[in-house]
């Protein structure tokens, strides 16, 4: 996935509490912006749309890796 064309929209719009103030990474499945929450950095990944039989897959994919991610700290 390459660069969008233009200003990212999603930048300085606010997620789940959360700012959202540089794009960090893209990938096949979305993309991952850097951000803040009350003054703290968090990462926010914003998934591409999914067909509605694969959401659940993708939600339980998506919270192992949040659990992961929350031991490397």
């Amino acid at each position: 996935m390459g660069a969008p064309p233009g200003p990212d929209p999603r930048i300085g719009r606010e997620v789940a509490g959360a700012r959202i103030e540089a794009r960090a990474a893209a990938g096949t499945k979305g993309v991952v912006y850097r951000g803040t929450r009350g003054g703290v950095p968090v990462a926010i990944k914003v998934c591409d749309a999914v067909p509605a039989q694969r959401r659940a897959e993708l939600l339980a994919r998506f919270a192992r890796a949040a659990e992961l991610s929350q031991r490397v700290t």
